[in-house]
């Protein structure tokens, strides 16, 4: 599960820094949700994961989390449009 959330969240991060290029901004409106279902899958493989094996569902959560994060100031600075 860890290593699908990772591969999830490595296709939102490359989705949203595509996404930052100038007037592809709306294309963060859809990246948004699939870094959304990456937070979602990392927090559940988090907490299936034993204790000593979750470096990867970490990575995950923080990559997503990051994307998303990313895509909600890009489209703030933007004001949703660009």
């Amino acid at each position: 599960m860890a290593t699908l959330a990772l591969i999830w969240s490595s296709v939102g991060l490359v989705l949203t820094l595509i996404a930052c290029t100038p007037f592809l901004g709306s294309l963060n409106w859809l990246v948004m949700p699939i870094n959304g279902v990456g937070v979602v899958a990392s927090a559940i493989a988090w907490a299936l994961a034993h204790p000593n094996h979750r470096q990867g569902a970490v990575t995950a959560l923080a990559i997503s989390g990051s994307a998303l994060l990313l895509s909600a100031v890009r489209l703030f600075a933007g004001c949703g449009i660009l």
